[in-house]
């Protein structure tokens, strides 16, 4: 369990997110909870490498078990009768959100990709609020009968690549002219049809082009001058600086008000910090004018080489990370030091985490990414 989820911080609608299923060959015909945990323990051990220097823009990719965590779509398939209903095999799934940063939606259909070559009999279907947006961006490769009515369960990642279920033809009429899940699943597996679609793959692969790399260049690190509380838990827990940056880019009048007393944070000790955030929050928060509070403390004139802009910038960004971080704990419902608290509970469980991580099987060969300073 991650800090997010400590503070209560929920899980991802269906709308405004990429979603993703994850299926095995093997659990068509029925698996055990614990086999699918286990699937779901090895795929995040091959993907984290990928992910420790990698700030999401609203939650971190994750992967639930649909037996003990059904997605919001199985639930509504299934108030909507049988034949919608059988179609929920038990699968990984999960959901993020991405917002303005359209980066963490390739990243995940990168990572999902790998997962497939790593692990055979994997397949994979992804979509967003605009449906199956890999057919977007393949539009100019597609076969002519492919369209978002007949897309419905055909379009899949399996071996690193792109699949497609056929229609029914002369060739192959006993194929389902409206496939489920299941008859997709049964068809990949079999292999006895031509479902791999090289042209479609191609594209994907060009708009793929640079990762994982790619992917870690959107991060940089901002210098910030930030209670001492605030500097620990975004050491040790770097993705709380999403929700911190989200609240304060939805903020309320009110709660800037309420917020500039710092009662989650204090402000009697200061650090300078640097905060580790991708191009889209730098963005975010540098094209917002913001004076922080009258109370908020100034550092000594000679820090940062006595460099006034410098100086400016990094109190201007420390501040508005602060004021997001102290409206999100108040909009939770937090107060005092309740907040600044669990930046030690945080560090416990990172320590603890750290020395399991020895014992975890090999991962996907992963170069270490370098996250550069902004000036």
């Amino acid at each position: 369990m991650d800090l997010l989820e400590v503070l209560g911080i929920s899980p991802p609608a269906e709308d405004s997110a990429v979603c993703f299923e994850l299926y095995d060959d093997s659990f068509v015909h029925g698996v055990s909870d614990t086999a699918l945990q286990a699937l779901g323990v090895r795929c995040m051990q091959l993907a984290m490498p990928h992910l420790e220097a990698y700030v999401w823009q609203h939650e971190p990719f994750s992967l639930r078990n649909s037996v003990t965590q059904p997605p919001a779509w199985h639930l509504k398939a299934k108030g909507k009768g049988k034949q919608q209903h059988d179609q929920a095999l038990p699968c990984l799934w999960g959901a993020v959100r991405y917002g303005d940063n359209v980066e963490d939606e390739w990243f995940i259909v990168w990572l999902l990709l790998e997962l497939t070559k790593q692990l055979p009999g994997i397949s994979v279907r992804v979509w967003d609020d605009d449906g199956d947006f890999l057919l977007i961006e393949a539009a100019y490769t597609l076969p002519r009968w492919l369209k978002p009515e007949t897309a419905t369960n055909r379009v899949w990642l399996r071996a690193g690549g792109v699949h497609v279920i056929p229609q029914p033809s002369a060739k192959s009429p006993g194929l389902p002219p409206y496939p489920t899940i299941r008859d997709a699943i049964d068809i990949l597996q079999s292999g006895r049809l031509a479902t791999h679609q090289p042209r479609i793959g191609a594209a994907i692969q060009a708009r793929l082009a640079g990762y994982p790399q790619k992917a870690w260049q959107q991060m940089q690190r901002v210098t910030t001058w930030l209670p001492r509380c605030l500097a620990l838990l975004l050491r040790e827990d770097p993705q709380m600086v999403s929700p911190a940056v989200n609240a304060f880019m939805t903020r309320q009048r009110r709660e800037v008000q309420a917020a500039a007393k710092q009662s989650n944070f204090p402000t009697t000790n200061m650090a300078t910090t640097l905060v580790t955030v991708n191009h889209c929050m730098y963005a975010q928060l540098h094209q917002v004018d913001f004076n922080p509070p009258s109370n908020w403390p100034q550092p000594a004139a000679d820090w940062l080489g006595g460099n006034s802009a410098r100086q400016a910038k990094a109190i201007s960004m420390g501040a508005k990370i602060a004021t997001g971080m102290e409206i999100m704990c108040l909009r939770l419902g937090l107060t005092g030091t309740t907040a600044a608290a669990m930046a030690d509970q945080q560090q416990q469980q990172q320590q603890q985490q750290a020395s399991e991580k020895n014992d975890q099987p090999g991962a996907i060969a992963a170069q270490q990414p370098v996250v550069p300073t902004a000036a």
